[in-house]
């Protein structure tokens, strides 16, 4: 009992002496990133199993609250850090921000058939320029029309963000 006490004494005491000559690990110390190490790059796409959206094309929908809205999946490829992210993705017709999609602290899924993580559903809920929900009666404003979409990805090992000029497709809904 007594040498368990004595290594005990003897390991505190090295430790308190520590002259701290070595860095704490960093993000870039923690090894490969399960996102990848390649080029950086963004892509579009639906659904829990991700399919590449291709054209840029997106379905509206209609919510269960009066609202319209279109989901976005993410595929992340590069450094970050898929245990800590902050999501945000904005939809604007030029300077009016027609939806907005914010997550902070999010886990990414890392997929194990490449180096890539994936956000698998952002829902954008079409909004006016004040911030309500988008009238039915506008929703021609936004539909088969250009818009650009911003995507950010941050952590504390990285951040990767793009723009995308993407359509909404809502014959279903606008019948």
């Amino acid at each position: 009992m007594k040498r368990v006490a004595l290594a005990a004494l003897v390991g505190l005491a090295a430790w308190a002496c520590d002259d701290g000559d070595e860095p704490p690990l960093g993000p870039a110390d923690a090894g490969p990133s399960p996102c990848g190490e390649g080029s950086p790059r963004l892509t579009l796409g639906q659904g829990e199993d991700f399919a590449p959206l291709d054209p840029l094309e997106l379905p509206l929908e209609a919510g269960f609250q009066g609202g319209y809205h279109v989901t976005v999946s993410v595929r992340a490829d590069g450094p970050l850090n898929p245990d800590d992210v902050d999501v945000d993705l904005a939809l604007f017709k030029g300077d009016w921000r027609v939806a907005h999609h914010v997550t902070l602290g999010w886990l990414l899924h890392i997929r194990d058939e490449g180096a890539y993580c994936e956000y698998p559903r952002a829902r954008l809920v079409l909004q006016d320029e004040e911030g309500g929900l988008l009238a039915y009666e506008r929703l021609g404003e936004v539909v088969d029309t250009p818009l650009r979409l911003t995507v950010s990805l941050r952590s504390d090992r990285g951040d990767l963000e793009d723009a995308f000029t993407i359509t909404l497709r809502g014959a279903d809904v606008l019948e």
